[in-house]
């Protein structure tokens, strides 16, 4: 624990100075940014620390030199800003002693039981199936051409695990730390218990309700066990429901300043960056871009532009370096002819997979069975909070339809930002649902519809006693979730984190090396390196240049043939 919250502090100091550094450039540049609360400055900062792990990982492993570097940033940032930020600080704890006993109680609360959680062992199945590994590539090598030929879940190249190598601190501690998820949950769970405007005895808005969904989302088992594991689910879900937040907040005190919208902008670009589900986000950009536009602010749009070409490059440019392609595993985004080009069957047999599974199929043959056939199945696995909270978003779909009719008939021209806000989060719920409709990723969705019906209610009826009960339910539901994941614990880790888990593996020799299979399953976690998760397919694969390094291609006699998921020829 002790650890972990010395990792933490390195890791909020950092970012707050970075984040502090590029807002304070974003205000130069278009000079119309208020100031920013203290989790925006953090998060623009692991946005900026993502971008430099990911461009650093092209020319070698995120490691000792990477954080040594970071380190010297730092310290010039804190240098060149101290007096700004010494005024910051002072008026952060002013607003902070603003917020009264209540929620100070409970955000160290929260602090702390994630403390104690992200110190204990990982329990995410997909870390030990590839996470882990593909962190220790990052960390060793960087970028390695062709990387998802030995393993196919490495070409979903995540820009977290970039970020996560960056912040493991394996060269200073001797294992590689997971804490960056607590982190995370920490910022987001302090922000949504600390700004909500029961404290200041004013009605729920629609923010405080996309700020309870954030507890709720905790509420969800599975997903509270995501903190200790340094998986990509937890940082894009807690962004999905802070940015509507954000949005919305902007919309309650009727900001019409672009500038501020498109900071949120950014963040999304970053969202999407982490995973590809929460593409639909960036299509908020659109009010800011339309905004300034209008208001003939080339200045700004151009650099509003170059700063999303910035943030999604370097992810771009190691896709291809990974798989081939432009992104995995959209092989139809095909436009390099490289040779470590993964086949184009490995892609299909995977989103297949991804949507059979999504939709509670054993098979991934029964990626495009009708709906009449899955959905049935899919909703009576269901939990019965799942299953109400999936009518009650008909029900919303229905009603908040209506709502927006209305205001179209009306031609409302100060509803733009609302209106936006409203269809992105409807559109992204029928995304999650028609493509794989996994709950551990579709709460958050489902929540997003329900939080802003419930603030139209809200806004027309003031009752004390609902918002009350609406708060108290919702951080209960989380807090008490992560007080049951942190019961499970059986070891307490007071100095030291628990460090990856152990697999069973045995070794293969693969021309003059060995490399390490899973037995039992295909987990094998961090510690045996190289890995790949069948021994099957090393015999369709060949180092480029002879060595890890050089990365890893097809055999030629091979690059015609069609592969499954799993490395496996089609039909042999």
């Amino acid at each position: 624990m002790i650890l972990v919250a010395l990792s933490w502090g390195w890791i909020g100091i950092t970012s707050f100075l970075v984040g502090f550094a590029v807002m304070e450039g974003i205000g130069k540049v278009t000079g119309r940014v208020k100031p920013a609360s203290m989790e925006l400055h953090i998060l623009m900062g692991l946005l900026c620390l993502t971008v430099y792990a990911q461009v650093f990982s092209l020319f070698g492993g995120v490691g000792k030199i990477a954080t040594l570097l970071l380190a010297v940033v730092s310290i010039l940032l804190l240098v060149t800003f101290r007096k700004k930020i010494v005024r910051y600080i002072v008026y952060m704890w002013t607003k902070i002693r603003g917020w009264g006993y209540g929620p100070c109680l409970l955000a160290v609360l929260i602090v702390l039981l994630l403390v104690y959680i992200t110190a204990g062992n990982t329990w995410h199945y997909d870390t030990d199936l590839y996470h882990a590994q593909a962190i220790r590539w990052i960390e060793q090598f960087g970028v390695v051409k062709g990387l998802g030929n030995l393993h196919n879940r490495f070409a979903y190249n995540s820009a977290f695990f970039c970020l996560q190598a960056l912040f493991s601190l394996k060269f200073a501690v001797n294992q590689s730390l997971h804490s960056l998820n607590g982190f995370v949950a920490a910022v987001m769970l302090c922000y949504a218990a600390g700004t909500l405007n029961i404290w200041k005895k004013e009605r729920l808005t629609t923010s405080d309700f996309y700020k309870i969904g954030i507890f709720i989302y905790f509420s969800y088992l599975e997903n509270s066990l995501l903190i200790s594991s340094p998986g990509s689910d937890l940082l894009t879900l807690c962004m999905v429901l802070y940015i509507s937040a954000k949005w919305a907040e902007l919309i309650e005190r009727q900001e019409r300043e672009p500038v501020e919208y498109g900071i949120l902008c950014l963040l999304a670009v970053w969202t999407v960056t982490i995973k590809l589900s929460a593409g639909l986000l960036v299509f908020l950009a659109v009010y800011p871009a339309v905004t300034l536009i209008r208001q003939k602010r080339w200045k700004e749009i151009f650099f509003f532009l170059g700063v999303g070409v910035l943030i999604v490059a370097p992810f771009l440019i190691r896709n291809v370096y990974v798989s081939g392609y432009l992104v995995y595993p959209y092989s139809s985004l095909d436009f390099f002819n490289v040779d470590w080009k993964m086949a184009a069957s490995v892609a299909a047999d995977d989103s297949r997979e991804i949507m059979a599974w999504g939709r509670g199929m054993t098979s991934r043959t029964m990626y495009d069975a009708d709906f009449s056939i899955w959905f049935p199945r899919w909703f009576d696995n269901q939990q019965g909070m799942i299953k109400t909270l999936f009518l009650f978003n008909i029900v919303c779909m229905v009603i908040l339809a209506g709502y927006s009719v209305r205001i179209i008939l009306r031609k409302r021209k100060d509803c733009g930002a609302s209106m936006l806000l409203l269809s992105v989060s409807a559109a992204q719920v029928i995304m999650w649902f028609v493509t794989a409709p996994l709950i551990r990723y579709g709460l958050t969705y489902m929540l997003l519809l329900p939080a802003f019906l419930l603030g139209l209610i809200c806004h027309k009826i003031n009752s004390r006693v609902m918002a009350w009960a609406i708060c108290v339910a919702g951080i209960y539901c989380g807090t008490a979730c992560i007080v049951q994941v942190a019961d499970n614990f059986t070891e307490t880790y007071w100095k030291r984190p628990a460090d990856y888990n152990w697999r069973e593996a045995r070794s293969v020799v693969w021309g003059n090396m060995e490399v390490y299979v899973p037995e039992g399953s295909d987990c094998i976690g961090y510690h045996y390196f190289p890995s790949t998760p069948h021994a099957s397919r090393l015999e369709a694969i060949e180092l480029r240049t002879g060595n890890l390094e050089g990365g890893f291609r097809l055999k030629e006699e091979y690059r015609e043939k069609e592969f499954n998921s799993m490395g496996v020829v089609v039909g042999e």
